[in-house]
């Protein structure tokens, strides 16, 4: 019996892995027109319907100053989206990371593993600017600039 050659996947040698995500992390939303930080405007952001639109975003200095930390000490940076790939590449080109970020790749749908997420991740951490903060469902907000209402975590929405 004659054996098909099977393509075999190949290993990704990436030493001490960080992942970053890009939206509400790398990235922004609801940032006001007149936000004073730093912005990006990416022009081709891709929409459900095949449409595009130009949008600006805020940049989330601080974390980016953390990730070119950790590239310096040695990590490799794996940035990912629930937009998925082109997305998470677009973005890193537009915020000038090509040779910080070491693979861009879609968010996990499914994990398979005899462990939790929760057994062996570290806690997650949303470094912000200053200013911004995470109200209960984790929108990013800057209550001096945004119409976005802030919301305390141990708060509950029907009291």
């Amino acid at each position: 019996m004659k054996k098909k050659n099977k393509k075999v996947a190949q290993p990704l040698f990436l030493p001490r892995p960080i992942y970053v995500d890009v939206d509400d992390t790398l990235i922004l939303y609801n940032t006001p027109s007149d936000y004073p930080g730093a912005t990006v405007t990416i022009e081709e952001c891709k929409l459900y319907d095949g449409g595009s639109v130009e949008r600006t975003f805020a940049v989330n200095t601080v974390l980016i100053e953390m990730v070119c930390k950790h590239k310096s000490e040695g990590c490799s940076v794996i940035v990912w989206s629930a937009g998925g790939s082109s997305w998470a590449l677009m973005v890193v080109k537009a915020l000038g990371l090509e040779e910080v970020v070491d693979a861009v790749t879609a968010k996990p749908d499914t994990i398979y593993d005899d462990w939790k997420p929760a057994d062996w991740m570290p806690e997650p951490r949303y470094p912000l600017p200053p200013g911004w903060y995470r109200n209960a469902i984790g929108v990013a907000y800057d209550p001096l600039l945004s119409t976005v209402k802030p919301q305390s975590f141990e708060s509950d929405p029907d009291d």
